[in-house]
């Protein structure tokens, strides 16, 4: 992985948590307070050097692997996860052929759950064939979303942003700079979220 791809998982990461409401919703109160140690014994090593797999904090269970990223669980059943290198399980978008999964996130209960996917795009994809792909996939799932160009000493970005009848909203920016990898990120919110 290339160090402004790593530096951009980083950064949307972040963005993530921030996005979601931090531990989005099954670290609420004195949740937070709980999984703060928690978290410290989920970042220490086992002695073969992998992450220790779950960790119970009381009011949250982390779990934390290699390939998974970091799931937080609520005694609620709020389950939320970020850093996975994967789709979400229920995401409901397909993804544009050839992408990667760069970091996403997950949150809420089954049948209401909120996502963001960060996809790094295939070598030679252009970004209106992948803006025409995810326009098409938002008509299909209900979404009206509007479509806005922009483009400035040589990056373009388009970013779709549309909502259903029942108020869910979904996000799709899509961003090529010159020879950087063009990137994709994805956002679906189900209403009352």
């Amino acid at each position: 992985m290339r160090p402004r791809t790593t530096a951009f998982s980083l950064v949307a990461s972040a963005l993530i948590s921030g996005s979601f409401g931090g531990c989005f919703g099954a670290c609420d109160g004195p949740a937070v307070k709980a999984a703060n140690p928690a978290l410290e014994k989920a970042s220490e090593k086992r002695k073969d050097g992998k992450p220790k797999p779950r960790v119970d904090g009381g009011d949250v269970r982390i779990r934390s692997t290699d390939q998974s990223g970091i799931t937080f669980q609520g005694k609620n059943g709020v389950e939320d996860s970020v850093g996975t290198a994967k789709v979400p399980e229920g995401f409901p978008l397909d993804t544009f052929g050839g992408a990667r999964v760069v970091t996403s996130a997950a949150s809420g209960t089954p049948g209401n759950r909120k996502y963001m996917v960060i996809f790094e795009l295939p070598k030679g994809a252009e970004i209106d064939k992948v803006a025409g792909f995810y326009e098409k996939e938002l008509k299909e799932k209900g979404v009206r979303a509007e479509r806005n160009d922009f483009e400035l000493h040589g990056a373009k970005t388009v970013s779709l942003v549309g909502k259903t009848t029942d108020g869910t909203v979904a996000t799709v920016h899509v961003a090529a700079n010159g020879e950087d990898p063009m990137n994709a990120t994805v956002t679906w919110t189900p209403k009352g979220e």
